[in-house]
């Protein structure tokens, strides 16, 4: 396997608790919503120390024969790993949840990806498409 891809979905970003211009000002909702969104992220954060320690895990085990690790050997073990992040597409009328968890991820996800020489990379599906 060379790419792994993670994503806090959009359906994830639908939920009632976050704020759309319907229900308050702009500045109100990105009050509201950014501790909801961050709590997100750090889920997102979780993920992907998750996958990280596993291929650290089937590196550190590789070829001792070890029967637990031979799945993680097989799926997760090889010259070239990237972890996706991916950033849903926007819903209609959320457009400013959407782009607040943008901004959030990118922040919290800065410093992993900058240290990672490339193995964590984030794809804006919204750009993309």
């Amino acid at each position: 396997m060379e790419k792994i891809a993670i994503s806090i979905g959009s359906k994830d970003l639908l939920e009632p608790s976050l704020l759309t211009l319907k229900e308050n000002s702009l500045e109100g909702l990105r009050k509201n919503n950014k501790p909801i969104l961050k709590d997100k992220a750090e889920t997102l954060l979780c993920m992907i120390r998750y996958v990280l320690a596993l291929v650290l895990v089937s590196y550190l085990y590789l070829n001792t024969g070890i029967f637990l690790f031979s799945y993680i050997n097989e799926k997760l073990s090889g010259p070239f790993k990237v972890i996706l992040i991916l950033l849903p597409p926007p819903a209609p009328d959320r457009h400013e949840v959407f782009q607040q968890w943008e901004e959030i991820v990118l922040e919290e996800t800065k410093e992993m990806v900058e240290s990672s020489a490339g193995s964590i990379r984030i794809l804006n599906l919204p750009s993309v498409m």
